[in-house]
Order: structure tokens, then sequence, then C-alpha cells
């Protein structure tokens, strides 16, 4: 049998010392705090992580268009991306491959209705934007993101 190293990479940092402090800090700040976990640093860290991530992608998307203008990323395409993240939900790593696949899904659908395309591209950015509203107002941890079940009722303390 095989021992799958690559398994191991992805699980590894999320199951130790350091992968449980940073779920702890990703349920409750103060809580994780309290526990001893430097919350500063771990922000920082987790920062940097995103930051180097961003330009990691910004540099091989550079390299394949072979030229970047700002006019390509326009407000549309950032509004895509957020919706894309919030309808799967971005507590697990596979719910924004599905929210991309409904979305992108969604946007040919209403392509193989056979709308006249200067109406289609009006209906799809509103669609999109009461999209994102619906669902960051009813389920902000997105369709498939993770369940949490709080008592919505105030604490007497």
């Amino acid at each position: 049998m095989r021992k799958q190293p690559e398994k191991r990479a992805f699980w590894q940092p999320l199951t130790r010392t350091a992968g449980r402090g940073r779920r702890a800090f990703e349920a409750d700040e103060r809580f994780a705090e309290s526990g001893g976990q430097a919350v500063r640093s771990q922000k920082l860290a987790i920062f940097a992580f995103a930051a180097g991530v961003a330009g990691a992608g910004g540099g091989l998307y550079a390299l394949y268009v072979q030229f970047i203008d700002p006019l390509s990323f326009r407000l549309m395409e950032s509004v895509f991306l957020i919706t894309i993240v919030v309808l799967g939900g971005a507590g697990r790593y596979w719910t924004p491959v599905v929210g991309a696949t409904l979305l992108v899904g969604f946007g040919e659908l209403l392509r193989l209705i056979g709308l006249p395309t200067l109406f289609l591209g009006n209906l799809r950015e509103i669609l999109y934007g009461v999209l994102l509203v619906v669902l960051v107002s009813l389920r902000p941890q997105g369709l498939f993101g993770k369940f949490t079940f709080i008592d919505k009722r105030e604490s007497v303390a």
C-alpha cells in the first residue's frame, strides 16, 4: 500500500498543535487567546500566507495572459468570485469548487435559454447581486459551509 505523502502533507498541519490552535482561533478568538494561543501572530501569519498565495496566483495569471491591464480586473469579476465563495461556503476546501460549478452552470443555463445578448449580461449581473445579498443575509456560511448551532437567545451573565 502506498503511503500517500500528499495526503500527509495536507492533513498534518491541520491536526498538529498549530492546526488545532488555528481551528480554535477560527471558532473564537477570545477563547483561543485564553488558551494560550498567540492570536496576533496567528493573524499576521495567516495574512502573510494568503498574500503569498494571492501573489503567486497573480504571477501565474500574468505568465498565462502575458499582459496585465487594469481593465482586465473589473468589478463584475470580483463580484463573481466573491459570489462563488459565498455560494459554496468558505468553511471547507471543496465548497468553493461546488459554488463555482453551480454559478457557472447557472450562467450557462441563462445563455441557453435564448435571451438576447444585450439583456443577458445585465440580467446575469442583477441575479448575481441578488443571490449575493440573499445568501449573505440568510446563510452567511454558504450553502455547503460548516453548520453551526448557535443559541440566538441572549445569555444572562
